[in-house]
């Protein structure tokens, strides 16, 4: 671990005693820890605004993580959308047990934890039970969504490919590595 460096963990509320929300794009809050010489310098909590949306919410999730400026995300599960971000920010991944956010930040200092190679959750964890529409079964509405070919933006400034966040058009992303219109890879 370097002498500086800035972390997310995905929790359950805005208190570092607060449990570390399994869902990473789904969680409430994201604390925003900066650490430096083994100690934790400064802690917020910031509203995970795509907690609530339809679809895409890791992809979202993980930009704003990303606007931060964070170095590495602590989390028990980060999706494959969320983890192709992180990967293309260079931003590392380590996982974790579910434990309160304060307990996370002492085993991160302490080297405990794990740096994540794969994604650690599935695509689309967490909003079943929250009256997200038609239920994921087969004859639900779900027929044709893996056969379809994931839609995915391109930075032409910094190079950056991701997966198009679910129900956006890729002339309306950012890229959240330095902040250029996306396109739509053809």
């Amino acid at each position: 671990m370097e002498n500086k460096t800035k972390i997310a963990i995905s929790s359950t509320g805005n208190n570092l005693d607060n449990d570390i929300d399994p869902r990473f794009g789904r969680c409430p809050y994201f604390f925003i820890i900066e650490i430096e010489d083994k100690k934790t310098k400064h802690a917020k909590a910031i509203e995970n605004t795509a907690a609530q949306q339809a679809g895409g919410a890791g992809i979202t999730s993980a930009q704003i993580v990303a606007d931060e400026g964070v170095d590495a995300v602590i989390a028990v599960n980060v999706g494959p959308r969320a983890f192709d971000v992180f990967s293309q920010l260079e931003i590392k991944i380590y996982n974790t047990e579910p434990c309160t956010v304060k307990q996370a930040v002492q085993r991160f200092i302490a080297g405990e934890l794990k740096e994540a190679s794969t994604p650690t959750g599935p695509m689309h964890m967490g909003m079943s039970g929250q009256n997200s529409g038609a239920g994921s079964g087969i004859g639900k509405g779900q027929g044709l969504r893996n056969t379809q070919e994931e839609t995915r933006c391109f930075c032409e400034k910094c190079k950056l490919s991701m997966p198009a966040p679910e129900g956006k058009d890729c002339s309306q992303v950012n890229c959240p590595k330095c902040g250029s219109a996306m396109k739509k890879i053809e």
